[in-house]
C-alpha cells in the first residue's frame, strides 16, 4: 500500500475558491514549446479549424498567461513544467481522464505536451451521440455548435522515454454515476493515476455530492491500493445568461446563431460559483483527501472570445489556449510534488 503527503503548494490565485485574485495578461513570448499539429487535435477540437481560419484570435488566445501577486504584489506566472522531466518520473504509469467533454480537451492538451514521445495512439470518436440532430446535449437541452455533433469520444496514447513509459487513457463520463467512471478507479493500478471530473451536465452541488456519494467506497479502496486521484474543478461558462452557464432562455439565439460568449465581468460571479457545484464537491473530495485541482477562478476570467464557435459555444476553449495550459500545468506541478519515484 502507498500513501500520499497532499504537499503540493500553489499560489494564491491558484487555490480553489471563488476569489480568484490573479488575471490573464497576453504575453508576446510565453514558453509553448508545444507542437499543435500533433494526432489529438483533430479539426472538431481545433480552435482555428473550427472558427474558419481566425487565426489571430486563436493565436492571441494561445499567449494568454495567467498571473498572480505575491507577497509583495510583484506579479508571477504559474511555472511550466518541463516535459522531459515528467518522463523521467513515470515507470510504466498510466494517467486516465474521465469526466465530460472538458476533460477531453484536458487530456488532449496534456498528451500533445508529450508528443515528442509518441510510440502509438488510437483516437475513438462519436458523431450525432445525443438527440440533437446538430450540436450536443447539456442537461437536457441542445446546444448547437459549430462541432456538428462529432468529436473526440476518448483516446490511449502511449509516450516512452527510454526505459520510462506513461500511457494516457481518456474517457467520456457525464457523470458520476456514469459505469465507466467507477469502473476505472477500479481497473487502475497502484502508481497510476486517475484526473476526475464532472458537474457541468448536473450545474447542482447538493445532487452531484450525492451522486459521487454512490463512488465513495470506490474512491477509497482505489486510494488504498494506492492509485493517486485528482479532481478538476468544474470550469465556468460564458454564455450570454446571469451565470455564464447554459440555459434553456438562449435557445432561439443559438440556434439562429446571434448568441455570442460574454466576459466575466457581464456575469454574476457568486451566481456562477453556486450554479458550478464547486462549493459542495470541493469539501467533498478535501475531505476524502483527494487533491482538488482549482481551475474555476482562472477560467471565469479567462475572455470570452477565447471559445470555440463565438457565441455557438461558451463553454469549450480554443486549442491551444492558455486556460488548457494552465490546467495541464497544474496537473504536471502537481504529480511532480507527489508522484513517489522508483529506482
Amino acid at each position: 500500500m502507498f500513501t500520499w503527503r497532499l504537499v503540493l503548494i500553489l499560489p494564491p490565485a491558484i487555490r480553489g475558491d471563488i476569489a480568484g485574485g490573479g488575471r490573464w495578461i497576453h504575453d508576446l513570448f510565453p514558453p509553448l514549446p508545444l507542437d499543435y499539429s500533433c494526432k489529438f487535435t483533430v479539426p472538431p477540437h481545433n480552435g482555428v479549424v473550427l472558427d474558419k481560419g481566425d487565426s489571430a484570435r486563436a493565436d492571441a488566445c494561445s499567449k494568454m498567461r495567467w498571473v498572480v501577486p505575491d507577497a509583495t504584489k510583484t506579479e508571477f506566472s504559474f511555472g511550466r513544467v518541463d516535459q522531459l522531466k515528467m518522463m523521467q518520473t513515470f515507470h510504466n504509469t498510466t494517467i486516465y481522464f474521465v469526466g465530460d467533454s472538458t476533460s477531453t480537451q484536458n487530456s488532449v492538451d496534456f498528451a500533445c505536451r508529450f508528443s515528442t514521445f509518441l510510440v502509438e495512439h488510437k483516437v475513438n470518436y462519436y458523431k450525432n451521440n445525443c438527440r440533437c440532430s446538430r450540436g450536443c446535449q447539456l442537461n437536457n437541452h441542445c446546444i448547437p455548435n459549430v462541432h456538428g455533433g462529432s468529436g473526440i469520444e476518448g483516446f490511449t496514447a502511449t509516450f516512452r522515454l527510454d526505459e520510462h513509459s506513461l500511457t494516457v487513457d481518456s474517457r467520456r463520463a457525464d457523470t458520476p454515476l456514469a459505469p465507466l467512471m467507477r469502473h476505472t478507479l477500479e481497473m487502475a493500478s497502484p502508481k497510476d493515476i486517475v484526473v476526475l471530473n464532472s458537474g457541468l451536465h448536473v450545474l447542482d452541488g447538493p445532487k452531484l455530492a450525492t451522486m459521487l456519494d454512490h463512488i465513495n467506497s470506490t474512491l477509497i479502496a482505489a486510494q488504498h491500493r494506492g492509485v493517486l486521484i485528482y479532481w478538476r474543478e468544474t470550469t465556468a461558462a460564458h454564455f450570454d445568461t446571469p451565470t455564464g452557464y447554459w440555459e434553456k432562455s438562449i435557445s432561439d439565439t443559438q440556434a439562429n446563431q446571434t448568441a455570442y460568449c460574454v466576459n466575466h465581468s457581464a456575469l454574476d460571479r457568486e451566481g456562477a460559483w453556486r450554479m458550478s457545484t464547486n462549493g459542495e464537491v470541493v469539501p467533498w473530495m478535501r475531505q476524502r483527501g483527494i487533491f482538488v485541482l482549482p481551475t474555476w477562478a482562472a477560467s471565469f476570467e479567462f475572455p470570452g472570445q477565447c471559445h470555440v464557435g463565438m457565441g455557438k459555444d461558451c463553454l469549450h476553449v480554443l486549442e491551444p489556449s492558455g486556460l488548457l495550459t494552465l490546467q495541464t500545468d497544474l496537473i504536471m506541478s502537481a504529480l511532480l510534488e507527489q508522484y513517489p519515484t522508483y529506482a
